[in-house]
């Protein structure tokens, strides 16, 4: 399960020494419930969310689920995005 929430953020620090540096490319094949596709470093994922609930327009909780994908397999769903 995941539950988002959203905030204001009035200032954002310069992390850019302390943050680790990841190359990802994504896409959707589905907006709702949303299927997405994603390559982080060499990493392949492919990710169902369903949407449980809204209570309010800045809390979202949705049943998320990943697999692995192979790199052939995501190239191939990339095709389709």
């Amino acid at each position: 399960m995941e539950i988002e929430k959203k905030f204001l953020v009035s200032d954002i620090p310069d992390l850019s020494q302390a943050v680790k540096v990841f190359e990802i490319e994504q896409g959707y094949l589905c907006s709702e419930p949303t299927v997405r596709i994603r390559r982080k470093n060499n990493d392949y994922i492919l990710t169902y969310k369903n949407r449980i609930a809204v209570d309010d327009e800045a809390l979202n909780v949705s049943d998320e689920r990943e697999m692995p994908l192979t790199k052939d397999s995501f190239f191939h769903l990339k095709q389709k995005c």
